[in-house]
């Protein structure tokens, strides 16, 4: 649970012409495969619940790695979404490989293919049908079948839960007596020596933390990450 990695398996049309966005997370250091969800879109109002489904099943991992897609990153400040401000409001890192590298994420891309071989292709008659698949295919991966890069091991055999429980709850955000403490609006900005600064839709109701770090530079924090960097002098913000 030091890291997780999730990801979209490509889209395709199961054979009533619906289509599928399979959602895979695991634990990469044990290989173990959390979730294989079906999901009508990559739109983050469905990839929540299955996230929180796993965050109160098995505890929360320390860090999660994602590509730079929908609904994981957007083209924002930090490349903040909706989902990975709720991880950061949990205290799970986000990191994300490089644009173009999936090799940086090369287990998953591994259990991908393995998992297009033997549970989508050829795609079952429906999304119920086609759930079905992916929970055999989850089963078959974690409990029976031997992997190389853990000896010859089972992923289930090595996999123990978070020592981190989640509630459902949110811990306070707080920031040194010394920072500036703004509330981003519903427009996602701020006013700052009478200036209103964009900031960020996805912290929309969040408070942000500014540091004077020199003259006249100031680094914005959300929580415990550095998000961007403004120069008073010109009033731009550079990540």
């Amino acid at each position: 649970n030091d890291m997780w990695t999730t990801d979209f398996k490509g889209h395709f049309r199961t054979r009533d012409g619906i289509y599928c966005y399979p959602l895979t997370v695991m634990d990469l250091h044990t290989r173990y495969l959390l979730a294989c969800h079906g999901l009508l879109s990559t739109k983050g109002q469905g990839v929540r619940p299955v996230l929180e489904r796993l965050f109160r099943e098995y505890g929360l991992p320390r860090a999660i790695r994602t590509d730079n897609g929908v609904p994981f990153a957007t083209t924002g400040i930090h490349g903040l979404s909706q989902l990975n401000v709720w991880w950061m409001r949990l205290g799970i890192q986000h990191q994300r490989i490089l644009p173009a590298h999936p090799q940086q994420n090369g287990a998953h891309e591994r259990m991908h293919r393995t998992l297009k071989g033997e549970a989508i292709r050829p795609p079952r008659s429906n999304l119920a049908a086609q759930q079905r698949g992916f929970h055999c295919f989850r089963h078959l991966y974690n409990e029976e079948r031997p992997h190389q890069a853990l000896h010859g091991k089972t992923p289930a055999s090595l996999y123990r839960p978070s020592d981190r429980p989640y509630n459902g709850g949110l811990p306070p955000i707080e920031y040194p007596g010394h920072f500036i403490v703004k509330m981003v609006t519903n427009a996602g900005t701020i006013r700052f020596k009478r200036k209103v600064l964009f900031i960020a839709n996805a912290l929309k109701q969040h408070t942000i933390g500014l540091e004077e770090t020199d003259d006249g530079i100031w680094s914005i924090y959300f929580c415990n990450v550095l998000l961007g960097r403004l120069d008073e002098h010109d009033y731009r913000i550079r990540g």
